[in-house]
């Protein structure tokens, strides 16, 4: 565990430099595009992600985060793939993240933003359009991955 005082990010919490797992969602309209939020923490934008500890079981907390992020139920669900990078949160503290991206395919409700004090605010976008929009340094890393996946599944390349 780490414990010294994070002081790039006054709001980063030791929740945040603990290891876990992030869990992000591929939440989709009917007209294809996705849900994305603006984190107010890292001004990134991003598909809704979530945190676990390494001890919970993933799917259990993407169907927790879709609840409590934007209030709808999943009922099915995919996981397109997984990546591991190393955050340095300065100060010497070292954060290691698995994070896992869930395409959801059927969920009950309507994505709302039901965590305004974490995130400006939700918005739709067609991926394609995520990178003539914004800078990647404005993206999340989970919605980075997610971009890079659509790419290779566009060129033809299998899914794992």
């Amino acid at each position: 565990m780490n414990s010294l005082e994070h002081v790039t990010n006054p709001l980063v919490n030791q929740e945040d430099i603990d290891d876990h797992y992030g869990i992000g969602l591929i939440i989709r309209r009917e007209d294809g595009k996705i849900a994305i939020f603006r984190h107010r923490k890292y001004g990134f934008f991003t598909i809704p992600i979530g945190k676990a500890a390494l001890h919970e079981p993933i799917e259990y907390i993407a169907h927790k985060e879709a609840h409590e992020e934007l209030g709808i139920e999943i009922l099915d669900l995919n996981c397109l793939g997984h990546f591991n990078k190393t955050y340095d949160r300065g100060n010497g503290i070292v954060t290691n993240i698995q994070t896992y991206i869930f395409d959801i395919i059927k969920y009950n409700g309507t994505p709302t933003n039901l965590e305004p004090e974490k995130h400006d605010y939700l918005t739709w976008r067609h991926p394609s359009s995520l990178r003539d929009m914004y800078h990647e340094e404005n993206l999340s890393d989970a919605t980075l991955f997610y971009l890079h996946l659509i790419e290779l599944l566009e060129r033809g390349c299998k899914q794992i």
